[in-house]
């Protein structure tokens, strides 16, 4: 039976993302403008940078989260069919949802009212969240995944019946496939966004895309904005041919992501503020525009699905004509539980035989490949060579691009 494909570089993404989530919460103590919602968490001392940090963290985090449940969520629908996927998801979803919630939710609030009785604290402050409902916390974020992947199966249900010969779908991925190619996919992304964000009354600009917090029916703009993040990453595992585009603009998109991010904090201010901010409706607008971009554009520039956390593959994501290996340590058997497959284990393994003498190192092996990105994945299955040094291209030599 054949190992499923394991996407190494996403699982690099997705605890990148949480590891970012520790630090982005670990900063909020000491954000300036905390204070002021009278959280008993908040320090008296506060710092400009941190609030730089939290801010733009915040814009990216939890639409790459998204993103990634998406693209796994069509891998395992091919994978199981409709009901497996529903059964793989109660249990690796909702189950953890109910079983930790009564268990975590009493850990976050309790000290929270300790730390506030002893400050004297009566109240929040103004901007502080308030009792909409039934509180989630932390775990808004599975209740609405949940949310999404029933509506997913509910539109690809209507879709299918509708559709039978595939022509909406393969539009779609036609229109995908031109939006990229001429890099106004970020764009197209983030018009119809910024233009719901720009209407909705209640919006809090400091705090970006809304989180459902409270209540069993999420908000419009919540479910819209996280929902095209997961059905962007569920096209992309329809259509992978866009991580070529992705790879290659990945620059372009940074440097529109940090211009786009830096603009919105300009806009907005750094210090926090969970009120509606008074804005005209140009400056509204505009803002509303630039931080839905740089949520696009940051994706975009992490490529996504080929190791935004490992940026030493970036260099090896270039159109080449020949590669030469230079493989230390290696022998026939390990090359073949390796993963290395196609031309690649038969030319390797033939020039370790041929060298007998010397079965550390397999050298000059020419192959002809039409990208470089097709040795960069199999590198980072190599066990023996990591695709950081593989990048360095200095006198050890691992991997030479023509």
């Amino acid at each position: 039976m054949t190992e499923p494909e394991r996407f190494h570089s996403l699982d690099a993404l997705r605890a990148s993302a949480l590891l970012l989530g520790i630090a982005l919460h670990a900063t909020m103590s000491f954000l300036p403008g905390f204070r002021e919602l009278r959280w008993p968490i908040s320090d008296v001392e506060t710092s400009t940078s941190m609030g730089v940090f939290f801010y733009v963290v915040h814009i990216f985090r939890m639409a790459t989260f998204f993103l990634v449940a998406g693209f796994f969520a069509r891998l395992l629908f091919e994978r199981l069919g409709s009901g497996g996927f529903i059964k793989n998801r109660l249990r690796r979803i909702a189950l953890p949802l109910l079983a930790f919630f009564p268990v975590v939710m009493p850990l976050c609030i309790l000290p929270i009212i300790w730390a506030a009785k002893n400050a004297g604290i009566t109240g929040p402050g103004p901007g502080a969240p308030q009792n909409q409902g039934f509180p989630w916390g932390h775990f808004w974020f599975l209740y609405l995944l949940l949310v999404l992947y029933a509506l997913m199966l509910i539109v690809r249900t209507i879709l299918a019946a509708v559709d039978r010969g595939g022509s909406v779908r393969s539009f779609i991925d036609r229109l995908l496939h031109i939006a990229f190619s001429f890099r106004i996919a970020p764009l197209l992304l983030a018009a119809p966004l910024a233009a719901l964000l720009f209407a909705t009354p209640w919006w809090l600009q400091w705090s970006g895309i809304p989180a459902p917090l409270y209540g069993f029916v999420p908000s419009f703009p919540s479910v819209a904005i996280f929902g095209t993040s997961v059905l962007f990453g569920w096209c992309l595992h329809r259509q992978q041919s866009l991580f070529e585009f992705l790879r290659r603009d990945y620059a372009l998109y940074l440097i529109v992501a940090v211009l786009a991010s830096f603009a919105a904090l300009y806009l907005v201010g750094v210090r926090m503020n969970m009120t509606v901010i008074p804005m005209s409706p140009g400056i509204r607008a505009a803002y509303a525009g630039v931080y839905m971009l740089a949520v696009w554009c940051v994706v975009g520039a992490g490529r996504c699905g080929d190791g935004v956390a490992v940026g030493a593959e970036r260099a090896l994501a270039l159109p080449v004509g020949r590669v030469v290996l230079d493989v230390p340590g290696s022998r026939p058997d390990r090359l073949g539980i390796a993963g290395l497959d196609d031309p690649m284990a038969g030319a390797l393994v033939n020039q370790v035989r041929a060298d007998p003498d010397d079965h550390r190192r397999a050298t000059a092996c020419q192959l002809s490949l039409p990208r470089a990105v097709d040795v960069s994945r199999q590198i980072s299955q190599w066990p023996e060579i990591s695709a950081r040094a593989a990048a360095r291209h200095d006198s050890a030599g691992y991997l030479i691009a023509e």
